[in-house]
């Protein structure tokens, strides 16, 4: 699996959702796999849930270089209602350009750190592409785009927002 991570990721995330199980050395249909088949909407949903929770920058692996890895992963759910209220396509280097200052204010970057900033935005990137991979965003060009499937995601993350005034606030500075 180390010298294929994109499989590992996948498969690491099948299993967290319950589509597959190990036993013993065989990999087996998990708890949920019959929703694949019975409920996609549902599958998709708890598919959708678990990469969010687990991280959707790969939050199966352990132990980030940077914090603000996992800062940004557990700020996934919110990133989708930023897109979402901007009602269309959000520029990606808007996103990235409304990031980085807050990245570089909490962990004492300078704000003329280029090294610093094209990871920032790299991960923003890879974001996206797992919102593409789930089927919740399109990009087009630089813009980002929400599926029919990521606005019921967005939805979701919305109403979780409502409950948490810190986490609206971060929204409030992306959307700035």
């Amino acid at each position: 699996m180390a010298d294929m991570p994109e499989v590992a990721h996948v498969f690491q995330w099948a299993t967290a959702a319950g589509f597959l199980t190990r036993r013993g050395t065989r990999i087996v249909a998990g708890p949920c796999a019959r929703e694949l088949e019975h409920d996609p909407l549902a599958a998709w949903t708890r598919a959708a849930i678990v990469l969010l929770d687990h991280g959707v920058l790969d939050g199966f692996r352990l132990w980030w270089r940077k914090t603000y890895v996992e800062r940004l992963d557990a700020d996934a759910p919110f990133l989708l209602a930023v897109i979402r209220e901007a009602r269309g396509a959000l520029p990606l280097s808007t996103i990235e350009d409304r990031v980085w200052p807050r990245v570089a204010a909490s962990y004492g970057y300078d704000l003329d750190d280029a090294g610093e900033r094209e990871h920032v935005a790299w991960l923003l990137r890879v974001m996206v592409a797992q919102f593409a991979d789930l089927g919740a965003a399109t990009r087009h060009d630089d813009d980002v785009v929400l599926t029919e499937l990521g606005d019921v995601l967005a939805t979701a993350a919305t109403t979780i927002l409502v409950m948490d005034d810190e986490d609206l606030h971060y929204v409030e500075c992306i959307r700035r």
